[in-house]
């Protein structure tokens, strides 16, 4: 497969459900990019924006109420916001985040893993990640294969400096440490 040819295949298919659904429509490529791929791409989100709404919903992190317009209006669960703000990292108004999400190794063996941004990370048995950005991991399927696997443990590091196991309510974490982990990952990939 030649480098693009997926993305040449999914915009061809793009096109073809825009005309599909709009078959008068004529355009140049300025408007077929503009109009058409913007529409199919708003389209497609949508689908998956509902379907993130509704998972969200069901895990107790949203809440969803009829608003005076009689539609759904969704809303943080300020009981679950911190198991919330564990799991996406949370940033201050100057868009600084204030939680770093973090990678402790917990197999006996040295780990690689590949962030989305192409850089790697090497792990020693217990050790932990330098912070990380919410970009470099997001939606990474070899660190949601290590997270399964408990090979990995997601850890957040907050703007104090203390760090907490993402993802466990309270009633299941154990009390941890709290470490300085800026002095130390200073020096780390």
């Amino acid at each position: 497969m030649r480098p693009g040819e997926l993305s040449v295949t999914n915009i061809s298919r793009s096109i073809l459900a825009y005309l599909v659904r709009n078959p008068q429509a004529e355009d140049t490529v300025e408007g077929v990019v503009q109009w058409w791929l913007l529409d199919q791409t708003i389209t497609h989100e949508t689908n998956a924006v509902r379907q993130a709404l509704a998972d969200l919903t069901a895990k107790g992190l949203l809440i969803q109420e009829v608003g005076k317009d009689a539609r759904i209006h969704y809303r943080i669960n300020s009981a679950r916001l911190n198991e919330a703000s564990a799991l996406v990292g949370t940033y201050h108004s100057s868009g600084r985040q204030l939680m770093s999400p973090m990678i402790k190794n917990r197999s006996p063996h040295l780990l690689t893993v590949e962030l989305n941004n192409r850089d790697t990370i090497h792990l020693a048995p217990n050790e932990t990640s330098r912070a990380l950005k919410d970009f470099e991991i997001s939606e990474n399927p070899q660190i949601q294969k290590l997270t399964a696997r408990n090979l990995i443990e997601m850890q957040v590091e907050t703007a104090t400096g203390s760090m907490g196991r993402q993802g466990r309510s309270e009633e299941q974490s154990q009390p941890e440490k709290t470490t300085d982990f800026k002095s130390q990952s200073s020096s780390r990939t």
